[in-house]
């Protein structure tokens, strides 16, 4: 399918009255980019998780506790790449989010701006999913 994909730029988030992030800002800049043509648009929030904006709905993602924060260089692309990756699997829009926040984390647990062996076995999974 001919995804096109989207990032706003932009500080938001902070918590309102109740305590919860208001991403409403985020959000706005998401529905912008989707007037412009851009289907689906990924709204990271580092260690706060992820929002991806669908035509029709927005899933939140939690991010995925590394064991120890080595270097946060490449998280985003890993975090990304394995997303369209568990996509071209057929997998959902949703556990390919999770497959990327798995990703994300074991990337930043590296001291490598590349892990070497970050597979679908490690991401728990099997090769042939």
């Amino acid at each position: 399918t001919g995804h096109s994909f989207g990032e706003p730029t932009g500080q938001s988030g902070q918590p309102d009255q109740s305590g919860q992030p208001d991403h409403t800002e985020l959000l706005a800049a998401a529905a912008q980019l989707q007037l412009q043509g851009v289907k689906w648009v990924w709204v990271r929030l580092g260690q706060r998780g992820s929002l991806l904006v669908l035509p029709s709905s927005v899933m939140a993602f939690s991010s995925v506790a590394p064991k120890e924060v080595m270097d946060v260089t490449g998280a985003g692309d890993a975090l990304l790449g394995a997303f369209l990756a568990a996509l071209l699997r057929e997998y959902s829009p949703e556990q390919a989010g999770k497959v990327a926040h798995t990703a994300a984390a074991l990337t930043v647990a590296s001291p490598d701006t590349v892990v070497q062996d970050l597979n679908w076995k490690r991401l728990g999974l099997n090769d042939n999913d």
